[in-house]
């Protein structure tokens, strides 16, 4: 799930009677189809936190594009004007995330480097040009640190402190932990969790930055949704059996 700006809406990727994302209220009302084109990839809408620069809000998805990858798209909150934001052929681009300002976006990028695949996070600019949605060239905020063309996924971009939280597996240890990454101060990656032998994954930030809420799984008696505070420490069980835990902003 993922909220709308004003708290009243749901985004999200589903399967049953047809596969695409979906809007509905949180009251249940109002359940609407966006996407009709859907493949097994379409997955992780992301709603704007503000409206972006034609002043509209807008929804961030992946998909699989016609050329066999896996690309970032845009369209409006009702499915119209859907837009391939990367169309690369020779990448896949997943997992996006909005910054406070809805014009920068981050995803994580499937990429070669020399004779390897590996993942990293990028920022893009998103920008609007004679009715002409682009994104700049990917800047790179974990090529050649600690995590860098490893196995990461599920970002979340922090609204108050600029920070992203991204989920990395650690294939020795078999365990995935929550990293803290600072866009601006280019400081190593952080590992929030850093817990052996524990599957931590699907950060998401509190609305004042102080908090991280994930996905836990520690096995038997152990899943369900944890938070911690940005700065480590304790976690603590919210909710057993669950995952994928969206905080409204």
């Amino acid at each position: 799930p993922a909220w709308s700006p004003d708290g009243t809406r749901l985004a999200f990727n589903a399967t049953t009677s047809g596969a695409g994302i979906y809007v509905v209220g949180i009251d249940g009302t109002g359940l609407t189809q966006l996407t009709s084109t859907a493949t097994q990839y379409v997955n992780r809408p992301a709603w704007s936190p503000v409206a972006t620069a034609d002043g509209a809000e807008k929804i961030l998805f992946e998909d699989e594009a016609s050329n066999g990858s896996r690309d970032l798209f845009l369209m409006d909150v009702d499915g119209s004007n859907r837009v391939n934001l990367t169309d690369t052929p020779d990448t896949n681009e997943t997992h996006p995330a909005w910054d406070s300002t809805a014009r920068r976006i981050a995803a994580v990028l499937e990429h070669r480097v020399g004779t390897t695949w590996g993942d990293d996070v990028v920022v893009y600019d998103l920008s609007l040009s004679s009715g002409v949605w682009s994104l700049s060239a990917p800047v790179h905020l974990t090529l050649g640190t600690s995590i860098g063309h490893g196995d990461l996924a599920f970002l979340d971009w922090g609204r108050a402190n600029g920070r992203i939280a991204v989920s990395r597996y650690d294939e020795a240890a078999n365990d995935w932990d929550i990293w803290i990454l600072d866009v601006a101060a280019q400081v190593a990656p952080r590992n929030l969790t850093d817990t052996d032998g524990v599957w931590e994954r699907q950060p998401a930030w509190s609305p004042d930055d102080a908090r991280v809420a994930y996905w836990h799984d520690g096995g038997r008696k152990h899943v369900g949704v944890y938070v911690v505070d940005s700065n480590g420490g304790a976690a603590t069980k919210l909710v057993a059996e669950a995952l994928a835990p969206s905080w409204r902003r």
